[in-house]
């Protein structure tokens, strides 16, 4: 049995191992400065700076999920027109969608009739991306 396959297979096991913690080591330190970077941001007004051959922005998305189980939510849907993103569960992509089309409050959050308000914990992320 020639062992040259396996002592090159063991090679890049090692390889892939090495790079592996590297990369958890960079998204490690990437964690850290995310919140920082964020909130400089913010403080600032900006919502993307360039640095180098990269642009560094904000991307917020709006998300919405029950917040008193489905049952409540579903009914308010059927009865609001809004059956259609009911399956045997609530579409979570399509609502969130959805609520995203209503307009903005004071905090920039969609500004929800008070009884759908109720029903749908609405929550923000915000995460720093980088583009070329």
């Amino acid at each position: 049995m020639d062992m040259t396959k396996f002592k090159r297979y063991v090679e890049l096991v090692k390889q892939k191992a090495e790079i592996d913690a590297n990369i958890d080591a960079i998204k490690y330190e990437m964690s850290e400065l995310e919140p920082y970077i964020q909130d400089q941001m913010i403080e600032a007004g900006i919502q993307n700076i360039k640095v180098d051959d990269r642009t560094i922005y904000l991307n917020r998305q709006i998300w919405a999920s029950p917040s008193q189980g489905q049952e409540p939510l579903c009914e308010y849907l059927r009865e609001n027109g809004f059956d259609d993103l009911i399956t045997t569960s609530i579409a979570s992509q399509r609502l969130s969608a959805m609520v995203r089309e209503y307009p903005p409050d004071e905090q920039g959050l969609p500004d929800l009739p008070d009884e759908l308000k109720a029903l749908v914990k609405v929550s923000e992320t915000i995460k720093v991306k980088v583009k070329k």
